[in-house]
């Protein structure tokens, strides 16, 4: 009589979006993401937060886009590549650019593998991050877009006030 073979176990994954902010690299869930652009024109808005670089026009639909490097006061400046990608994300119902980088890969991440991330002081990522995940001799920090929202929502009224 033949033996069965045992019912393989599911493995549930994240697919994620990884791209670089200097020399880190940050994902989000691919299915926050509607697109991925080059940066071609951005219109600045007057009296916004430093971070806030512009908007843009895309397909008729005007979309805020906000430095990440500027948001999360990366120190380290890098020179024009040409790699640098605006994504357009979607989370709370609000869509937005974020200017990255570079948009280095789309991975798969067994949830099992997404340790808890550290919150080590009071840094602007401190609290936005939902996981980190380990990548050869460095991390992909996981950001939490409803909390990366919330924060910049926060950060746009404060100002206003």
């Amino acid at each position: 009589m033949k033996k069965e073979a045992a019912p393989q176990e599911k493995v549930l994954t994240e697919q994620l979006v990884v791209f670089s902010l200097g020399e880190q690299y940050y994902g989000v869930n691919i299915f926050s993401v509607q697109e991925i652009i080059r940066i071609d024109h951005l219109t600045p808005v007057p009296r916004t937060p430093s971070f806030v670089q512009g908007i843009i026009n895309l397909r008729g639909k005007i979309i805020p886009v906000i430095d990440l490097k500027k948001r999360f006061n990366c120190s380290r400046e890098m020179a024009a590549t040409g790699e640098e990608r605006i994504i357009v994300i979607e989370a709370q119902g609000t869509v937005m650019g974020m200017m990255v980088d570079q948009v280095t890969e789309v991975i798969s991440v067994p949830r099992s593998q997404l340790g808890v991330p550290l919150q080590i002081g009071e840094g602007k990522v401190a609290g936005l991050l939902k996981a980190v995940i380990p990548r050869g001799d460095g991390m992909i920090m996981l950001l939490d877009m409803e909390k990366v929202f919330c924060s910049l929502q926060k950060e746009q009224k404060d100002n206003i006030a």
